[in-house]
């Protein structure tokens, strides 16, 4: 979200310099200027461990895709981890060399100054969008499970990931038209394009990719949750509460309830402040003290890199929730073959083949 394009937004200069006074201790904190700092030590950590983490989401996908009979689920968490790598390469590392460095990237050239915020703020819609078209697939798999194979082919995911893209980048193509180079300075010069950008694109932005979202998400996982709550219910029943079918399915729901309630909660504590943060901001006034630019001049930092953090901790996630996930993980490190590959293997030490 951010980038050095909304300089403006947050390093307003204060118009009176209050006298001078004995500062308290948090004064003092936030007038050593901690956001500089933030971006300068925080930066580089979301960078590498978002790369390492969605670069291992792709290959361990693609050999989970080689040990499935279905992959359309693998293309939406291959899609979801391209989507964050383009956030994380397009928003943070030229804001990272401005605070470090000085260099701002987008002199380079106006396309870069026009590219910068229309990817992350098209990658970042659709990386949202991807998180809902996934859970509504899952959701469906559950309820109907008999359509599974008729609603969820790797074609249909391949349009729905099109449509998604196709979509975002018509939203937010405001963002290409709006921002102009200027004597070394990348702004909006149109009045026009200026206002929508600032005043009305804040509102649209934080309906589509946080309010609807969140709000599919938790109906969603809520029906989710409950259909599997009722098949543990069903398997209990038909075996009177013995047996491996009752400890599986109990598993599944716990497993899958932990997964849910993470994916929710990171989302909405991520994403939510920072898009709120943008429709207030506006109605800040010019004539604020320096300890109140320096107060929100921290906080936009916080919440900006909490945004970024949300491209690069899903592989963590996966990894903490996941037990699927985790095996694929150690076997790849282990060397071994896919999922697939390995159950073929077993079958055949065994004398029998499965096509489960």
């Amino acid at each position: 979200m951010a980038n050095d394009i909304t300089e403006s937004v947050i390093n307003v200069t204060a118009s009176s310099l209050e006298p001078v006074k004995e500062y308290t201790a948090m004064e003092r904190f936030l007038l050593s200027y901690p956001h500089l700092a933030a971006w300068k030590i925080a930066s580089p950590f979301i960078v590498f461990f978002g790369t390492f983490g969605n670069v291992m989401i792709i290959v361990i996908m693609r050999r989970m895709r080689q040990g499935q009979s279905s992959n359309s689920m693998s293309l939406y968490f291959t899609a979801l981890a391209v989507s964050d790598l383009l956030i994380l390469y397009t928003g943070l590392p030229q804001v990272w060399m401005f605070r470090t460095f000085g260099f701002q990237l987008y002199r380079l050239h106006v396309s870069i100054c026009k590219l910068i915020p229309f990817f992350t703020y098209s990658c970042g819609t659709g990386s949202t969008w991807l998180i809902v078209a996934m859970t509504m697939q899952r959701l469906m798999s559950v309820v109907w499970p008999h359509h599974k194979s008729f609603s969820c082919t790797e074609r249909k995911v391949g349009l729905v990931i099109a449509m998604i893209a196709t979509i975002q980048i018509g939203f937010n193509v405001s963002k290409i038209i709006s921002y102009e180079l200027i004597n070394g300075v990348c702004d909006i010069v149109n009045e026009e394009l200026w206002y929508y950008d600032q005043v009305i694109y804040p509102w649209i932005d934080v309906v589509i990719t946080t309010l609807i979202p969140f709000a599919v998400l938790v109906i969603g996982n809520s029906v989710l949750l409950w259909t599997v709550i009722q098949s543990v219910k069903v398997a209990r029943v038909m075996t009177s509460g013995r047996g491996d079918q009752v400890n599986t399915r109990r598993k599944k729901a716990s497993t899958l309830t932990v997964t849910l309630i993470t994916v929710s909660m990171v989302f909405l504590l991520l994403t939510m402040p920072m898009n709120t943060y943008f429709l207030i901001v506006n109605d800040i006034s010019n004539e604020e003290t320096i300890i109140q630019w320096a107060s929100r001049s921290f906080a936009f930092a916080i919440l900006d890199l909490a945004w970024f953090s949300h491209s690069a901790i899903n592989f963590y996630i996966y990894c903490l929730t996941g037990s699927k996930f985790r095996n694929e993980l150690k076997s790849l490190f282990c060397r071994r073959y896919p999922a697939l590959e390995r159950s073929k293997a077993t079958s055949l030490t065994s004398g029998t083949t499965s096509f489960k």
